[in-house]
């Protein structure tokens, strides 16, 4: 009665299954095979001593056939007396004790009867208390399979948060490739524009100052114009990176709600399982206790079992029902251990199997938080250098814009001092022709006052002189202008630089 009380093996080793802490799982499962080996080892003598039990019933029967029939049995004795001895008052004696052998295990039958019923009510009265804890012990066990499934809503809930978070990575990681290649595409632009530009300028090289000066101008617009649209998407790109951290900060948040609550459910699963393996020990206890009483009133039994196997048919019915029954449980166990050796298997596999992806996915997890920090860090250092950049650039347009106006003035200096030169020019035309007109004069007038003529011919030609003497010194200072304006165009040149945007975002 006992034995079919109890759970199935299968169905305790599913219960332990579901304990969470390792260390308490392997207790209890040790205690659970310890337990149903005591009563493998239980159930063999139950066996054994049902063989013998059947063995002393035969002679039990053989008993009762002759208290039944005593005449038979006096019978026989007669004989047997008749045929050792001829002295019948042997045989008188003989019968006469036989009779009082027949009435003391009488006695003894009756005795023994109440006692094997007085033992029989506490045999009862200790199973139904067993009965008790495995109905306590069975309703602990519902109760922790209400927080097993708890426990696995919230692995669900934490598998789904961190595929949330993985999502967001992912996401971010996308956006921050994407805003690289803008930047690599924006800067081949950039390059291609520069190329384009210093190709033109050197088959253009004879052009004059000012077309130089209005393409210049529209490189820096296109650039400026770049470098605004690159600004932009950056901008765009940051603040979805700031929407998806904030995604991920609130994610995170809940997931370690949902690890507190797990936490907690996890302690009451322990404190329900710790109740559960006291009250299995208590029942333990009282099962030792219950076998002790066995064994002490099997060799109660045994000692007066020549009386005692003088029990009805109805017994023997009870043991052979009992003996089907326990043939019977040992089938279902034999088969629900192979089945829950197997489903063991299977669970310790499955373990590695989770195990080994929880670790993959946490490596996984921190190489993406570091992957995603270098970016972050890399990021600020290109946007600080980005405006250092733009600084630099802001000041050297400001130095160009300084340059342009001193060449401008140059410039009006030059065309200044070019009208000085024409007026000069006219000048010496205008001497010329005196010159002309005199000479006309001179063979016209013919060698009279030839005195007068050559004093006024070396007047003319020191005038001449003077004239070509001016007109020499205004060339030379006019190629010195020349060589200065060029020289500070050169120094201008050569102490602007154009900015390469790609040197800028690099």
């Amino acid at each position: 009665m006992g034995s079919s009380a109890m759970p199935a093996f299968a169905d305790v080793l599913s219960m332990v299954a579901s304990i969470p802490d390792e260390c308490h799982q392997r207790r209890v499962t040790h205690w659970a095979k310890e337990k149903y080996k005591v009563e493998g080892e239980l159930e063999e003598k139950v066996e054994r001593l049902e063989k013998t039990l059947a063995n002393r019933d035969f002679k039990v029967k053989n008993l009762e056939q002759d208290i039944h029939n005593p005449g038979k049995t006096r019978n026989r004795v007669r004989l047997e007396i008749e045929l050792d001895s001829g002295n019948f008052d042997m045989n008188a004696k003989l019968l006469q004790n036989v009779q009082v052998a027949y009435n003391t295990i009488k006695k003894d039958f009756s005795t023994s009867e109440k006692k094997v019923r007085i033992l029989e009510g506490q045999i009862e009265a200790m199973e139904k208390d067993i009965l008790e804890k495995n109905q306590a012990i069975k309703a602990i066990l519902s109760e922790s399979d209400d927080l097993q499934k708890q426990l696995e809503d919230s692995e669900k809930k934490n598998v789904f948060y961190e595929k949330e978070i993985t999502k967001l990575l992912d996401e971010k990681e996308q956006l921050l490739e994407a805003a690289k290649k803008e930047e690599e595409s924006s800067d081949e632009s950039s390059d291609d524009s520069d190329d384009d530009s210093s190709e033109d300028s050197d088959d253009d090289s004879e052009s004059s100052d000012e077309s130089e000066d209005s393409d210049d101008d529209d490189d820096d617009q296109t650039r400026f114009v770049a470098a605004a649209t690159l600004l932009r998407r950056m901008e765009s790109t940051i603040e979805k990176l700031e929407a998806s951290e904030e995604k991920v900060k609130k994610l995170t948040e809940e997931l370690e709600s949902v690890k507190k609550e797990q936490q907690e459910m996890e302690t009451a699963f322990t404190d329900r399982h710790t109740k559960l393996a006291e009250l299995a020990t208590d029942s333990q206890a009282k099962y030792e206790k219950c076998e002790q009483s066995k064994k002490e009133m099997h060799l109660q039994w045994s000692k007066k079992l020549d009386a005692e196997r003088l029990l009805k048919e109805k017994a023997l019915k009870d043991v052979s029902s009992a003996t089907r029954t326990i043939d019977y449980m040992k089938k279902i166990m034999h088969a629900e251990n192979t089945k829950f050796q197997s489903m063991i298997d299977e669970a310790e596999k499955k373990q590695l199997s989770i195990t080994e992806e929880l670790k993959v996915t946490r490596d996984q997890k921190l190489a993406l938080e570091r992957k995603f920090k270098k970016l972050d860090d890399d990021y600020k250092a290109k946007r600080a250098t980005i405006a250092e950049k733009d600084l630099l650039l802001f000041i050297q347009r400001n130095t160009l814009k300084e340059l342009r106006e001193s060449e401008r003035n140059q410039c009006d200096q030059r065309l200044a001092s070019q009208d000085k030169l024409v007026a000069q020019m006219e000048k010496t035309f205008e001497l010329q022709e005196e010159i002309k007109k005199l000479n006309d004069k001179i063979e016209n007038l013919g060698v009279e006052n030839i005195e007068s003529e050559d004093e006024e011919e070396e007047e003319v030609k020191e005038e001449v002189k003077e004239e070509k003497e001016q007109k020499e010194e205004d060339k030379e200072q006019e190629v010195e202008e020349k060589k200065v304006v060029d020289e500070e165009e050169y120094n201008s040149d050569s102490s602007f630089e154009p900015i390469d945007e790609a040197d800028l975002y690099d």
